[in-house]
């Protein structure tokens, strides 16, 4: 189930963690969630940073949130949540905790490529 806070490795995709930073729409099912990629000397949006005590369940070196690659994304569907979740290709993971959550959305309104 796609909730606030919500984590989990999407297979598809490189096997990014992605977390879900806005609420389902009720009718329509719609969220946004962001990926978590690992820090490096030319990352230029550091917008966000997290390190192993933002989420010790995955994080295990400093990480960031690529907000570039944002998406507006479907609980339903063919190509939503649920399809691939029952396709195998979701591998869902702990909520995140209110306080990360808080700065991945603070982060979200400092970059200038969310």
């Amino acid at each position: 189930m796609v909730s606030l806070g919500g984590a989990f490795l999407f297979k598809v995709n490189g096997g990014h963690l992605w977390i879900v930073i806005t609420s389902p729409k009720e009718k329509l099912g719609t969220f946004v969630m962001v990926n978590l990629t690992t820090l490096r000397g030319n990352t230029f949006d550091r917008s966000c940073i997290l390190d192993k005590k933002d989420y010790p369940e995955f994080i295990d070196h400093p990480s960031v949130i690529n907000y570039e690659d944002a998406r507006l994304w479907d609980v339903h569907g063919k190509s939503g949540y649920n399809h691939w979740l029952k396709k195998g290709h979701i591998d869902p993971k702990p909520q995140i905790s209110s306080a990360t959550l808080a700065l991945i959305q603070q982060g979200a309104l400092k970059s200038d490529f969310f």
